[in-house]
């Protein structure tokens, strides 16, 4: 078939993505960002709970520390604090001598 030279042609052709393209993109979309949100969360309790792991070990050493050096821990009795201090005992989890 023949173009009719009469009929206007246009210069560019405009092409763009059907509903049902843009629908499935919108899905596909959809759903990466709620596995990424629950991913992002899992991380961020993760952080927070290694964090504060950190912390307790640090408080955990510090007192052990304290109480080699001062034979006491301020308002614990010696059953509290485990025994004597001098002596290589764990206190809390933790076992040897802190430099």
């Amino acid at each position: 078939m023949k173009k009719n030279p009469l009929t206007p042609q246009p210069k560019y052709r405009l092409r763009s993505f059907t509903l049902i393209e843009l629908i499935i993109v919108i899905i596909i979309v959809g759903i990466l960002a709620t596995l990424g949100i629950s991913q992002y969360a899992r991380m961020v309790e993760k952080t927070r709970s290694t964090e504060a792991k950190m912390i307790f070990g640090d408080v955990r050493k510090l007192a052990y520390q304290y109480r080699l050096e001062n034979g006491t821990i301020a308002g614990m009795t010696d059953a509290q604090q485990g025994g004597n201090p001098r002596r290589e005992t764990p206190i809390m989890g933790f076992s040897g001598v802190l430099t």
